[in-house]
């Protein structure tokens, strides 16, 4: 059996599972009881959605997103978090921590949630920048959800003051074989793709949807290239498989210059 991408109506990445997950406990922080904490945690694997289900988040709810990166200080962080809240930065981190408490405090256009992703990030930043979202979170009352690679519920456990304001953590789950059928409109519409092929591309995904959507696009760029509208297991061959490391070539085997 075949399927063909071909949608009038096609599936999104909002039906996926994991987005699901996230939007569910972003909620139940936001419709919390008030003496319940009100900080999430969600972690998984590289690859398995977290970023894709934070842009998602920012859409269905009135979101603060921070993406974490390696360069980052204290200092940054609250700059950018203040210039995503549509501050003008102030000079000084005890200057900008109060500029945004204040912000969240009496702006009729606070968010309703503040999402910290790549947050695995921010002990490697600033041991100091985990309490600093910590007070955050304190001094407003506003729920903060970290998305981050699979240890971080366990990398926060030595900080107690933080753990103890967790309402819930959860793992992002591995793509399901009925999810993998709702990307393949979105990363190789308008093909249709063996059952065989699908199969064998979502195995080798290995539950991962970044590695997933990475093969449906190559098996699209097939189909372009190859000028054709049904692509069969023999295509198994053709593509690039995600992964699988080219063979190092020896110099003296490579050729001459001319």
């Amino acid at each position: 059996m075949a399927e063909n991408n071909n949608n009038i109506n096609p599936p999104t990445f909002a039906m996926l599972e994991v987005v699901h997950q996230a939007s569910d406990l972003a909620d139940k922080l936001i419709n919390r009881h008030p003496n319940l904490p009100g900080i999430g945690v969600i972690s998984g694997h590289p690859g398995t959605g977290k970023t894709f289900t934070a842009i998602q988040l920012i859409n269905m709810f009135n979101a603060v997103h921070i993406e974490l990166c390696p360069f980052f200080t204290r200092k940054s962080f609250f700059e950018i978090l203040a210039k995503e809240m549509g501050l003008i930065p102030a000079k000084t981190i005890p200057a900008l921590a109060m500029q945004v408490i204040n912000f969240l405090n009496s702006s009729g256009n606070a968010p309703s949630i503040i999402l910290i992703d790549e947050a695995h990030l921010v002990l490697s930043i600033n041991r100091l920048l985990l309490d600093d979202i910590r007070k955050i979170y304190d001094m407003t009352g506003v729920p903060i959800l970290l998305m981050g690679e699979e240890a971080l519920p366990q990398n926060i456990q030595e900080f107690a003051n933080f753990a103890d304001r967790v309402l819930e953590y959860r793992q992002m789950p591995p793509l399901t074989r009925d999810e993998f059928a709702v990307l393949m409109p979105i990363y190789a519409p308008n093909i249709t793709i063996s059952k065989e092929l699908q199969d064998r591309l979502f195995s080798h995904a290995k539950g991962i949807v970044r590695r997933a959507s990475t093969m449906l696009n190559a098996v699209l760029n097939y189909a372009v290239d190859a000028n054709v509208k049904n692509v069969g297991i023999d295509a198994w061959q053709e593509l690039p498989i995600i992964g699988q490391l080219p063979a190092y070539r020896n110099l003296k085997d490579f050729g001459s210059a001319s």
